[in-house]
């Protein structure tokens, strides 16, 4: 009876390692695009004042 219920709380916390793991990947993939997005704006923002003469 233990080992049954030892498996199935170790499955259950390989389980939610999984989901935590993925959660992560997803916060990490969502703060690179976000990290690319905000570069590829400054980049435009910068392209656009050397261009623009002052005045």
């Amino acid at each position: 009876m233990k080992n049954s219920a030892r498996m199935t709380a170790e499955e259950k916390f390989a389980a939610s390692q999984k989901k935590e793991e993925q959660a992560l990947s997803d916060r990490e993939t969502a703060a690179r695009k976000r990290a690319d997005k905000t570069a590829r704006l400054k980049a435009l923002r910068l392209g656009n004042s050397e261009t623009k003469p002052e005045a």
